[in-house]
């Protein structure tokens, strides 16, 4: 099982090969990202491969939503580094927050970061947030694109 996969298991505690068949999902094989949904949120997604209606563009399984669909390249984040010392939003206990990561667990041989630890503005609280819960808004994306 790759890294997305080991992720995607590690917090749903579901195997996405078992999924595959009741979603008809076709290939499980590659990189977790932050991609674009019709809400304009970028939320924790798994590409599936490329697309066939969207040239360039991608397959993709967003995971809390189950939904398949294609998106344009330009619309996925895949360098998760880019969100150190940027606003995001997350859920912790069923509530959605906004704060700024600060740091994130990423070691030298992953592929990506599976936590990451944000200042929530509100409270000035810290917590580790699973990408899974992990996302961005609008202005969140456009401030990131704006540096």
């Amino acid at each position: 099982m790759n890294a997305p996969l080991n992720l995607y298991y590690k917090y749903f505690k579901k195997n996405l090969e078992d999924e595959k068949k009741q979603n008809g999902l076709t290939k499980a094989q590659s990189s977790l990202v932050l991609a674009h949904n019709e809400s304009g949120n970028y939320f924790p997604a798994i590409i599936l491969g490329d697309s066939t209606r969207i040239n360039p563009g991608y397959r993709i399984y967003f995971i809390h939503s189950g939904e398949e669909t294609d998106v344009p390249r330009t619309s996925v984040i895949g360098n998760f580094s880019v969100l150190v010392e940027r606003e995001v939003s997350f859920i912790l206990d069923d509530r959605v927050f906004t704060g700024k990561v600060i740091s994130t667990d990423k070691k030298k041989d992953q592929e990506c970061p599976k936590n990451f630890f944000v200042q929530a503005f509100d409270s000035n609280e810290y917590h580790w947030v699973g990408l899974p819960n992990l996302f961005l808004n609008k202005a969140q994306f456009i401030s990131l694109t704006h540096q």
